[in-house]
């Protein structure tokens, strides 16, 4: 009988303590609601507090982009050149790489671009214009032979590369009559330049 009444007190005990555990684990907390929504304060402090309202002069901010174009790198006889490049050939049934033939490039004539606003680009002769910030991509200058050969504006920019910008080298891009998302002409290159002596 000792040994069931023990069984039983320490049955007991166990069952107490984890009852004891339980409540402890089992209260509640209080929690806020997470669907509340949350209170916004509006900022209004003004930042700009010095508001220019003097009106831009558009033709004077045009002039003075004008000045900052250099047209005299661009003034004077070019002989012109279409660069060669690779074609590579895959198979038609495969898609595989089949092999690429070099394609020599070839001349392209001439342009003459004078002071007086004309040129002459092989026998097309026209007016040229500076272009407008932003017309002529990655451009800090250029000018546009409006109404060039095949009757599409042409861009003429300095060459990109250091090494040949500093040979005086021009590109040609010709419009495409594309336009980018912003509404900017793409302009396709055609040629390149060196300057005659």
């Amino acid at each position: 009988m000792v040994k069931k009444s023990l069984c039983l007190s320490i049955l007991a005990l166990f069952i107490a303590s984890q009852a004891e555990a339980a409540e402890i684990w089992s209260e509640p907390s209080k929690t806020e609601v997470w669907s509340q929504p949350t209170k916004t304060e509006i900022w209004t402090e003004n930042w700009n507090t010095k508001t220019n309202t003097q009106p831009v002069d558009t033709k004077k901010s045009q002039e003075k982009q004008k000045q900052n174009l250099n047209v005299n790198d661009f003034i004077g006889k070019w002989k012109l050149w279409i660069p060669g490049g690779m074609t590579s050939y895959y198979y038609v049934n495969s898609g595989n790489y089949a092999g690429s033939k070099y394609n020599p490039g070839a001349s392209n004539g001439t342009l003459t671009i004078n002071k007086d606003g004309t040129y002459t680009f092989n026998k097309t002769k026209g007016k040229w214009r500076a272009a407008k910030p932003g017309e002529v991509y990655g451009a800090e200058s250029a000018i546009i032979l409006t109404n060039g050969p095949d009757k599409v504006d042409w861009a003429v920019k300095k060459a990109v590369k250091k090494a040949e910008s500093k040979d005086g080298k021009i590109v040609l891009l010709w419009d495409s009559g594309g336009k980018y998302t912003d509404g900017s002409k793409i302009w396709i290159a055609g040629s390149e330049g060196t300057k005659t002596k």
